[in-house]
């Protein structure tokens, strides 16, 4: 085949997997009507109220005086309320939003007339929006965002119920919450979601006199656009902003366009965001995977919430005196205004910019939280608060963020859900990768020392066949049985299958008997493949939707320090013994006994019967089989990976067996640091922005080695490493999404269908590596040039395919 057709196959591979990004598995709604003017499709739309959506239980709303009852009120109908709500009807959770405003979308109904979202729609489109609906490119309207929310909340038929004032939360006596309205009504709940947000509430500084002043004074909150003021003052009048950020800087440009003569009162130095299009860039690919590696280190609280004033013409305007710049004010006399400089001013009206607090006045101020929920109230949450989980919080980037942790949290608080620690489970994966991982370097050590060379080579490869062979035979059963029984029972039963394994291999090394030994090894493959199902798809049981990109993270890296491990103590054990058998046969079998305990201590889950009848997992959602496919693609890659690095240490770097063995090893740690890293930096959610990234970055590495690494050991090293940390955040994410999306009743088949894919691209990648290394007589460089350029390749299609959702909504 041409080098040309190798790279085409190998892109329409990789460009195969971003679909699965393009559609959301856990929602297939048709778009509803909207209003024309926002970015769903157009149609009519009106006010979203109490109407059909609204349950029986919450029909008492419509009435004075009701009582309604439901498991989740839901206080605020902006962008926080109406995302939270979504995730909580695709959970089947009951619950009602209220709102004081006449239509749903917030505060975001009464903003300025020409108010612009800054940020880029990546970053405020709410999570379940259709796939179908317009996505704007430039910065929209405030005004058509408000549209935009309105006909969410009628697309997801939301049971919004407005024009209903809070007037306080309380805690009943039966361990539920209450939320009285200012007109008499009331709802009754398992628990309630403050998403009020800051708008609600405008700040105004105290300046003596200003009470008693005869200058108008405004704040943003009120302020529509310039018509407003002329209405109020007439035209060409002296204007006062009072403040220095981004909606001092947006009031500043319109009212100094309209022939306003504007000045600005800042306390402090003004600062601006970069001049667009830079702004917009940094924005949208700088800013979010800064801010994640903020949040994995711990750094948030030094992280400003405050967002500067824009930069561009706003700081020009500045800069040159067109807007004239004064200090802090000390007072107001009269009509006059006093600076703390003692510099006196008469103005025509001040606009207050100074910015909102948290609307909380129903609650009687800020609460002390924790984990999102109130530690005065339990049963009482929040969303869209600065500092929930970081400094994002507040913003509806966080927002987006927080939504599914709340809803997991939710349903932890309603009973629906219990999280369990997965420690147990990671213990189990740790111990069989060690044994597994051992067993096979003590037999390579031992047909080395006990056969003639040709013969060790032989058996060697021989019990690598007896291994996979259970994964052709046992894959599909097993993900049969994930479905049907529980599956901490299948993975105690496997772990009585390994003891078995490694008391026969204790025995046959103790003996020397190679029938015996090779007898093992099917034994180990049939309780490795009959595991997997079972072990991934437990995780989904055990943890909440938020820690399944971490567990997996954790899981993966035990699994890769594991065969670090197992291969550094068979080499401890058969070097430094005079008789390793009599020792290592009991460390084996200890290790699987202790893989038992570890498995009798992870949490028990329940299977589901009369579901895991219908289906044999083949018919899975066409995101489940593109990942599934991705996933496979990386072990094919890894096996060749692993042969060509034994070629390349003999045929290019001349290395000895320690040098091949420090590279084998820098292999598994870089895997392992890498999956802990991903899975580290995923955060709470599940991160296919990752998925392009992690292609890329392992292919440039690989080109790297390729080209620069003959003749330099420590090159090669540095290589392997990044390039499997790379690796890890490309399958890491992938794996996650498949357990998250695999439905409850099929996922071990979807698992078990993963397992067999995973053997087939073993197979094709170790013929690949034949067919080029010996068939085609390729040499190792070559090899790992053509894997690189497939790395990539994959990588930058996927990015110029994602290019709208890298930076954008999580996959959930």
């Amino acid at each position: 085949m041409r080098p040309t057709h190798w790279l085409r196959a190998c892109l329409a591979l990789w460009l195969a997997v971003p679909a699965l990004a393009q559609r959301n598995v856990a929602v297939e709604v048709p778009v509803a009507p909207a209003g024309a003017g926002g970015v769903f499709a157009a149609g009519p739309a009106g006010p979203v109220a109490a109407g059909p959506a609204l349950l029986p239980s919450l029909q008492p709303l419509l009435a004075p005086g009701g009582v309604a009852k439901t498991q989740v009120a839901i206080v605020g109908a902006g962008a926080a309320g109406l995302a939270l709500g979504a995730e909580l009807k695709a959970r089947g959770i009951d619950f009602v939003v209220l709102d004081k405003a006449e239509l749903a979308g917030g505060s975001w109904q009464d903003m300025p007339t020409r108010l612009h979202v800054l940020s880029p729609w990546s970053q405020i489109e709410l999570p379940r929006t259709p796939k179908n609906v317009a996505r704007p490119v430039a910065p929209i309207g405030a005004k058509r965002y408000a549209q935009y929310l309105r006909d969410y909340a009628q697309h997801h038929e939301l049971p919004v119920v407005t024009r209903t004032e809070v007037e306080r939360i309380e805690r009943t006596a039966q361990g539920g919450v209450t939320v009285f309205l200012r007109d008499g009504r009331r709802v009754e709940a398992a628990a309630a979601v403050n998403a009020t947000g800051y708008f609600g509430k405008p700040f105004v500084p105290a300046y003596a006199g200003a009470a008693e002043s005869r200058i108008p004074q405004l704040h943003f909150a009120a302020y529509k656009d310039a018509g407003q003021v002329s209405a109020k003052i007439g035209e060409g009048k002296k204007v006062l902003i009072v403040g220095k950020r981004l909606s001092a800087g947006q009031a500043m440009l319109e009212l100094h366009d309209a022939g306003y003569a504007v000045a600005l009162s800042a306390r402090g130095k003004v600062e601006h965001l970069p001049p667009s299009p830079l702004d917009e860039w940094i924005e949208r690919w700088l800013l979010p995977p800064v801010e994640r590696v903020i949040l994995a280190l711990g750094l948030q609280d030094r992280v400003p919430t405050e967002v500067p004033m824009q930069g561009g013409r706003a700081r020009g305007l500045i800069k040159t005196g067109a807007v004239a710049l004064r200090p802090d004010i000390e007072r107001f006399d009269g009509r006059e205004v006093v600076f703390k400089d003692g510099a006196r001013e008469a103005f025509d009206l001040v606009l207050y910019a100074t910015g909102f607090r948290p609307a909380l006045d129903h609650l009687g101020g800020a609460p002390k939280i924790e984990r999102m929920q109130s530690l005065e109230t339990p049963g009482l949450f929040f969303l869209g608060l600065a500092g929930l989980s970081s400094f994002r919080s507040r913003f509806i980037r966080g927002i987006r963020d927080d939504v599914p942790v709340l809803a997991d949290r939710l349903q932890e608080f309603l009973g629906s859900r219990v999280a369990r620690s997965p420690d147990a489970l990671v213990a189990t994966h740790f111990l069989a990768s060690f044994n597994d991982t051992a067993v096979k370097a003590l037999f390579s050590l031992w047909a080395a020392a006990e056969l003639a060379s040709k013969d060790a080579g032989h058996y060697v490869n021989l019990s690598m066949a007896l291994f996979i062979v259970p994964y052709l035979l046992f894959s599909m059963p097993a993900g049969w049985l994930a479905d049907r029984y529980s599956k901490r029972a299948i993975l105690i039963g496997t772990r009585v299958i390994e003891v078995v394994a490694m008391s026969l291999a204790a025995a046959a090394f103790t003996t020397g008997s190679l029938p015996a030994l090779l007898a093992v090894f099917p034994l180990m493959g049939a309780h490795t493949v009959l595991m997997a199902p079972s072990k991934y798809g437990l995780i989904p049981e055990l943890v909440a939707d938020h820690d399944i990109s971490r567990t997996n993270g954790v899981l993966e890296s035990a699994g890769f320090f594991a065969l670090i491990a197992g291969t550094a103590a068979a080499g401890v054990l058969f070097a430094a013994l005079a008789q390793p058998a009599l020792v290592a046969g009991p460390v084996l079998v200890a290790g699987a006994i202790a893989g038992l305990v570890a498995a009798l201590r992870v949490p028990k889950t329940a299977a589901a019967p009369k579901l895991a009848q219908a289906g044999s997992g083949w018919g899975m959602a066409r995101p489940l089989w593109l990942a599934t496919l991705g996933s496979a693609i990386f072990w094919g890659l890894a096996v060749m990976l692993q042969a060509n690095i034994v070629l390349y240490a003999g045929s290019v770097l001349a290395a000895g067996s320690s040098a091949l063995t420090a590279m084998l090893m820098t292999i598994a740690l870089g895997a392992g640091i890498g999956c802990f890293a991903a899975g580290k930096l995923s955060g709470d959610k599940v991160r296919l922005s990752f998925v392009p990234f992690g292609a890329l970055a392992f292919g440039a590495f690989m080109l790297d080695l390729s080209f620069f690494g003959a003749g330099s050991l420590a090159r090669v090293l540095v290589d392997l490493f990044l390039m499997n940390v790379a690796a890890a955040f490309y399958v890491i994410p992938l794996d996650s999404f498949i357990q998250r999306h695999a439905p409850d009743a099929s996922r071990g088949r979807v698992l078990g269908i993963g397992s067999l894919l995973n053997f087939a691209f073993v197979l094709a990648g170790t013929g690949a590596f034949y067919l080029l290394s010996t068939v085609a007589d390729w040499p190792a460089a070559a090899i790992f040039r053509l894997m690189g350029a497939f790395g990539a390749a994959g990588g930058l299609g996927l990015a110029a395919v994602l290019r709208h959702r890298i930076f954008g909504q999580p996959s959930s």
